[in-house]
């Protein structure tokens, strides 16, 4: 469920996103004298560093579970080796 509400999240980003640089190819210098304008840009670079920060957590945390695992196995090997 969690996953499914990330992933809708980065959709929704995509599509803003997609729609900010449309309006900001237009409108050019005109875009950035309104103040929510450039509040929308801040949201939308706070977004895009918590998507990277998401999909590095989440590789970082796969990849420790990976050692994890392989360190277990490796211990457990020992141990029944040095009971025969």
């Amino acid at each position: 469920m969690v996953l499914t509400a990330e992933m809708l999240f980065i959709m929704v980003y995509l599509c803003q996103a997609h729609f900010y640089v449309i309006v900001i190819m237009q409108l050019r210098r005109r875009y950035l004298s309104h103040i929510w304008n450039i509040l929308d840009i801040f949201y939308l670079l706070i977004a895009l560093t918590y998507i990277v920060i998401y999909i590095y957590r989440h590789a970082v945390s796969g990849t420790q579970y990976k050692i994890a695992t392989l360190n277990h196995c490796f211990e457990t090997d020992k141990g029944t080796s040095a009971k025969k």
